[in-house]
């Protein structure tokens, strides 16, 4: 090809593209006069034309609940009357040592006010004792439960014939 050709292609080729580049920086145009022209003005602070939300009156507050001090716990200890027992009723006395009971006397007027107790132990939160009245086989007692005017003791006699039963003892002044 001859050289003069070669030029020519060259600088149509050259037109050609700027032509291109023409046609397409027209739709770019726009955009960069929509932008200038934003600019331009100055801006309108924004209206909202959405109506505010009601207010919602706050939850009311609910007072806290006073605080009720605790029911004391109900304490063996004290002054006991087995209605089981002939008039006058026997009398257990039960007494807190060091966070555990003990028993500390069973008496009984009719028998002379002599304290009857042989032995009292607490072991494992049980508390167990016996008391032998004059010319009678000995009584083991065992704790069963209490409340404020009741205490339930199951018992038996020492004479191995396995007899027993349960007591609910009164609580007396």
């Amino acid at each position: 090809m001859p050289p003069n050709r070669k030029v020519w292609i060259v600088i149509a080729s050259f037109f050609l593209m700027l032509a291109i580049i023409a046609c397409s920086c027209g739709s770019i145009l726009p955009t960069l006069q929509t932008v200038a022209t934003q600019v331009s003005q100055p801006t309108v602070p924004f209206v909202s034309t959405v109506p505010p939300a009601p207010t919602v009156p706050p939850e009311p507050t609910v007072p806290p609940e006073p605080t009720i001090p605790p029911e004391p716990q109900i304490s063996a200890a004290g002054r006991w009357e087995d209605p089981d027992s002939n008039a006058p009723y026997s009398i257990t006395t039960i007494a807190e040592q060091n966070g555990e009971y003990v028993v500390v006397s069973v008496t009984n007027s009719g028998r002379g006010d002599v304290n009857e107790l042989t032995y009292s132990k607490y072991v494992n939160g049980v508390l167990t004792w016996e008391y032998c009245p004059a010319g009678m086989y000995c009584i083991t007692s065992e704790f069963v439960s209490v409340t404020s005017d009741s205490l339930t003791a199951t018992w038996y006699w020492s004479d191995d014939t396995g007899n027993g039963g349960t007591t609910i003892y009164r609580r007396v002044p």
